[in-house]
């Protein structure tokens, strides 16, 4: 079942918590994210897969550098994980936006203190926006995906 599947990616991230072991916690990690949109579409997976493979110094930097970012990033996984449990996807997506702002936010705030990183905090609202019908336009999460079976057996979403 795929959700077992999320929660022994996350033991198994939980079980290499030190910057030493970065190597062996990514294969649980990236498999973990590209989990949440198995069911995007073969076009979002690989864009998904792609993003990440540009980002992996960075998160690769955050996890091993930033102050705490491995029980912050833990807590965050696990909210993904808990939303995705409650059959709720809209609140994983969130989470799952939130989690890809806080690492974006955390790097930068470490890398380059004099940025200001306005794009990430408009691509955070813009979600938050689309999940309460904000002015975007999009009433709620499930605007965004299209009709098909998904990790929770609903019909109604793609992306966990």
């Amino acid at each position: 079942d795929e959700l077992r599947r999320l929660e022994g990616f996350l033991t198994q991230m939980a079980g290499l918590p030190t910057p030493e072991e970065y190597e062996r916690w990514e294969v649980p990690h990236r498999a973990f994210h590209l989990s949440l949109v198995a069911h995007a579409g073969t076009r979002i997976v690989t864009m998904v897969a792609q993003l990440s493979d540009h980002a992996e110094r960075y998160r690769r930097f955050y996890s091993t550098e930033a102050p705490r970012a491995s029980e912050r990033g833990m807590r965050e996984h696990q909210a993904i994980v808990d939303a995705c449990l409650a059959r709720d996807p809209g609140l994983a997506a969130e989470r799952l936006a939130r989690h890809y702002s806080s690492v974006a936010l955390g790097t930068l705030a470490v890398l380059a203190p004099e940025y200001d990183p306005v794009l990430v905090r408009t691509a955070l609202h813009s979600v938050l926006q689309a999940r309460t019908g904000g002015k975007n336009g999009a009433k709620n999460s499930e605007q965004f995906c299209s009709p098909t079976a998904d990790m929770f057996g609903n019909t109604e979403h793609r992306v966990c």
